[in-house]
């Protein structure tokens, strides 16, 4: 049995609105611009360390392991081998995991209310569920709103984890560089192209 899902088309969903009985939106009262909290400076443990270690070499192998199954007669592209990596690991035994889609917000995506609503629903259902962090990744033009809300109340969002998308991840650090580094221009069109050429290559690879 398939669920089919009926497309709206873009002039019906122009016209779309919610009953009365949508999700309350919070809205979010603090100020337009916060400073991030300075970080408290805690000195590494023994134990810290050799859990970064591990964790440093188990990300080299897999790297390794990554990049040596380019060259088979079935390659793979990250998001490939990663799922492949994780369904190997997995243990067999653990009760399947609840998906469920939140309930629909009637307001802008960029919103701060809309920010917060999301939030503070991931917050209460990811805790109910039993996790102790909630990990919220999301474009940059959100993440810039939700770090607002998250650094006017560090306390209420203390469990929350903020991470923006991969690719504005990667741009960001390229502007980064760019900024710091001697001859920024060369060595930013430099490292972009080799970024977009192992992706190309890959993507032939995956398709050939």
């Amino acid at each position: 049995m398939h669920l089919k899902i009926p497309r709206l088309k873009k002039a019906e969903a122009a016209k779309l609105r919610l009953s009365q009985k949508s999700f309350p939106v919070e809205h979010y009262t603090g100020p337009k611009n916060a400073k991030p909290p300075a970080l408290p400076e805690v000195a590494q443990s023994r134990a810290d360390s050799k859990l970064l270690s591990v964790s440093l070499a188990n990300a080299q192998s897999k790297d390794a392991a990554y990049f040596s199954q380019l060259h088979s007669d079935q390659p793979l592209e990250w998001s490939g081998f990663n799922a492949r990596q994780d369904r190997a690991q997995v243990d067999v035994h653990r009760p399947k995991t609840l998906c469920m889609y939140g309930p629909l917000i009637d307001s802008p995506p960029s919103h701060p209310d809309t920010v917060v609503t999301t939030m503070d629903y991931l917050k209460r259902t990811l805790t109910s569920l039993g996790m102790l962090h909630v990990h919220l990744t999301v474009d940059m033009q959100l993440h810039i709103v939700a770090c607002l809300i998250k650094w006017n109340d560090p306390t209420r969002w203390k469990s929350v984890i903020l991470r923006p998308g991969m690719m504005h991840t990667l741009m960001s650090l390229i502007r980064d560089r760019s900024v710091k580094w001697d001859r920024s221009v060369l060595y930013m069109m430099h490292t972009l192209m080799s970024f977009l050429g192992t992706i190309v290559h890959c993507h032939e690879m995956y398709w050939c």
